[in-house]
């Protein structure tokens, strides 16, 4: 989670409903244009189910479950007339808030002075690798900081700062900028080559472990 209290949007109702459109790559014109259909959806059905409710009063046969439910309706279209009424600038400008991905591993973050960046996995394959250089004012909470070195003066509340150098022998997947040597920094354990009246009968085995540093 992202949040920046110079959002217009973040930390109110909306976000997590605007959140989810937007990260699924929904424009805020789209946003506005979902949001005053469930809006005009909501209204349109109160209106058919307010013919029952109104024929129960004149009958005097309402039951409390009835009223119950009339205020439900009437508190969820004051919600959804309050999200369809949020300006289109406001959405805008929380657009870039609201895409950011909790997935930030091996990536260089574009970040913001005073952004609060919440379990946010900021992973990077090199040691010691600076991310949201330049800002200032940034709050991680509960983030996997591996590798990472940030601003002086972030604040950092129960992250992962651990510093580890990692072995490409065995994250094969990964894109290392070199490759590690067959008998690297990374081994644990090396057992040599057997070798018998000239002939190799076994190859050498080698062990790795990714290795933390300083």
């Amino acid at each position: 989670m992202r949040s920046n209290p110079n959002c217009p949007v973040c930390n109110c109702e909306a976000t997590e409903q605007i959140n989810k459109m937007m990260y699924n790559g929904t424009t805020p014109e789209q946003v506005t244009q979902v949001l005053t259909f469930q809006l005009a959806k909501a209204e349109k059905e109160f209106a058919q189910w307010d013919v029952e409710y109104q024929r129960k009063r004149d009958d005097e046969t309402l039951k409390d479950t009835d009223i119950a439910e009339r205020n439900r309706r009437l508190e969820d279209i004051k919600k959804k007339e309050a999200l369809a009424d949020i300006p289109i600038e406001q959405l805008r400008a929380h657009e870039k808030h609201a895409a950011f991905k909790p997935n930030q591993c091996f990536k260089q973050p574009e970040l913001d002075d005073g952004d609060v960046l919440e379990n946010v996995n900021f992973t990077q394959l090199q040691p010691h690798t600076m991310i949201g250089e330049g800002t200032s004012g940034l709050v991680f909470k509960s983030c996997n900081l591996l590798n990472c070195d940030v601003p002086e003066d972030a604040t950092v509340e129960k992250c992962n700062n651990c510093q580890k150098s990692f072995c490409s022998h065995l994250h094969s997947e990964w894109k290392f900028e070199q490759e590690c040597e067959r008998v690297c920094e990374h081994v644990s354990k090396h057992v040599p080559e057997l070798v018998i009246g000239g002939v190799v009968v076994a190859r050498d085995i080698v062990d790795y472990e990714d290795k933390v540093v300083d």
